[in-house]
Formats: C-alpha cells, structure tokens, sequence
C-alpha cells in the first residue's frame, strides 16, 4: 500500500503497476467487446471523429470507423470518411489482412486498399472522380502502397512502407490506476512503437479507450475528456 501511495504521488495521480504480456490487455479488449467512441486531435483542435470496435469470435478483429478533416497544401481542408479494419491472428493477435476504405465528397473519390500480410501483397481500388482504376495488385514490399496509391487518392505520400512498420512493432502493457472525470480507476496502459513513431493508449478494465498519444501531432480523446488536461 505504502507503495502503491509513492508512485500514486509522484506520477500525478497515474500510477503504475506490474508490467504484463500485451497479448492480455488485447484478448480483454476482444473479450469484452466494448467499443470507444473518441474525438481525433491535431494538436487541441478536434478534427474528426472515430469509433472503436473490437469483435471476437472465430476471426477476432478491430475496426475503426469515423471521418477526419486534413489540411490541403494551398487549399480549403478536405473531409475523409474511413472505414479501417485489422483482421487478427488467433494466437498472438498480430494482424493477418488490414483493410482500408476512404471516402470524399467533393472532389469525389472512393477508395478501398488492403494488405495481405501473409500473402505479401497489396490490393487496391481507387477510383478518384473520372478516373477507375479497377482492382490492382502491387507486392507488399513495392514502393506502390506508400507513394503511387496516396497519390491517386489525393493524399500525401505515406511515410513509412507498412511492411517495415509492422516488423519493427513493439508493444509493452502494465496494469495502471488513473483518474478519469474526476473518478479513480484502474485499468491498463499499452504503448506501442515501430518505424520512430509511438503511441500510448490508456484503457479501462474492460477496454475501453480514454486516452490515444501519438508521437506525431494527432490524438485521440474519449467524448467528454477536457483536452487540456489529458493531451499534450
């Protein structure tokens, strides 16, 4: 208890417990099921929104859908729907297929991107007002999924191949108390990092998310949470 009370004061009110496999905190969020609903922050600003959907069953999996506004180099900000989904390998939960869906109203543009990790490859279907490419196939390791396909889409270029990324993934997890709304609680941190980027993502006991810090300029943030307290 003398304990629990040091790091308690020292850690603002956040305090840390024993480290634990990552693979835990993961097969609890499947488990529970609990989704997150959770405003994205550039910064302080609130520039979009996303729910977070864990299933589990035969073929566990989390899915994130939601929309986001992103700048334009000389031009008004552009507003995206998204539509992410990680399908999982059973035992270690690492992920098998991601699947990605983006959408624009003005200018038009649907666009549906997959990677097939076991397989090594990458389909896509872009179509971007008049132009329709059809369904494509590139090779994962190619450089056509960080430059080519953003490009058609009207996005910058990706910074990092996502087959490197996911590689050099790395997940750490420990049991952790907090105060969220005023309230004590307990519940997990998970910070996972790869390619120089982080993010720490503190949950409940059965999941839910509260807090996402990324090293880059986005977050995200459970409705409800004053930015200023919770995000940097």
């Amino acid at each position: 208890m003398t304990g629990w009370l040091g790091r308690t004061t020292w850690n603002d009110g956040n305090a840390p417990f024993s480290d634990m496999p990552p693979q835990l905190v993961f097969r609890q969020v499947l488990k529970h099921e609990v989704a997150s609903s959770l405003g994205i922050y550039r910064g302080q600003k609130r520039v979009g929104t996303v729910n977070v959907t864990p299933v589990h069953n035969p073929s566990d999996s989390v899915s994130l859908d939601g929309n986001i506004i992103i700048p334009q180099d000389g031009g008004r900000p552009e507003t995206y729907s998204f539509s992410l989904r990680f399908d999982l390998e059973h035992t270690q939960l690492h992920p098998e297929t991601i699947s990605l869906r983006l959408s624009r109203r003005q200018p038009p543009l649907n666009a549906l991107i997959e990677v097939l990790l076991a397989a090594q490859k990458v389909r896509y279907n872009i179509r971007n007002g008049d132009l329709d490419l059809g369904m494509q196939e590139l090779p994962l390791s190619g450089g056509g999924l960080t430059t080519f396909a953003p490009a058609l889409a009207g996005l910058p270029p990706m910074p990092m191949d996502p087959q490197a990324l996911l590689q050099t993934l790395e997940s750490q997890a420990n049991r952790a108390s907090f105060v969220i709304r005023g309230e004590r609680m307990d519940g997990y941190r998970v910070k996972i990092s790869g390619a120089g980027l982080t993010a720490t993502a503190t949950l409940g006991q059965l999941g839910e998310i509260f807090v996402l810090r990324t090293s880059t300029e986005y977050h995200l943030l459970a409705d409800g949470l004053d930015t200023k307290k919770y995000l940097p």
